[in-house]
């Protein structure tokens, strides 16, 4: 059964949570800035739901995860630099979006990225030559940013 609704702000209270996945369920609305105090957050899946508005810098404050994935939405803006700060990710999926800026040069400091995809986005610029240095990466897709 899917639902339709928004992601509250009060989702910031649940501190203890370590696995969050409400992928698949028809959510609009902006991603509030308080899932930036899940730091206890080790997995996080936000993907295909209907998600607008931008990657809050908050999502910064998740040094814990391992996974990140808001792929298949629509959000917007630029991608966060932000997220260079999440050293422990394995995983980061930000396809099937509207971000609309370059490559952060702060994503190559995720070395331990073994998997990153900005597929279907509208990205513009030059990848950053620093991504040469991300020896664990073993998937890169930037296929379809217009």
């Amino acid at each position: 059964m899917y639902k339709i609704g928004i992601i509250p702000p009060e989702i910031g209270n649940l501190r203890n949570v370590v696995h969050l996945d409400i992928s698949d369920n028809f959510l609009t609305g902006p991603l509030p800035s308080t899932l930036g105090r899940l730091t206890k957050l080790n997995y996080m899946s936000l993907s295909r739901n209907m998600l607008g508005g931008i990657l809050p810098q908050e999502i910064g404050n998740l040094k814990n995860l391992i996974e990140l994935n808001v792929g298949s939405n629509s959000l917007i803006g630029p991608i966060p630099s932000a997220l260079g700060s999440l050293t422990n990710l394995n995983n980061l999926d930000l396809s099937c979006n509207q971000f609309n800026s370059s490559i952060p040069i702060e994503l190559t400091r995720l070395t331990q990225l073994f998997h990153l995809d900005l597929s279907s986005n509208k990205l513009s610029g030059k990848i950053p030559s620093q991504i040469a240095s991300m020896e664990d990466l073993t998937s890169l897709d930037l296929s379809i940013t217009t």
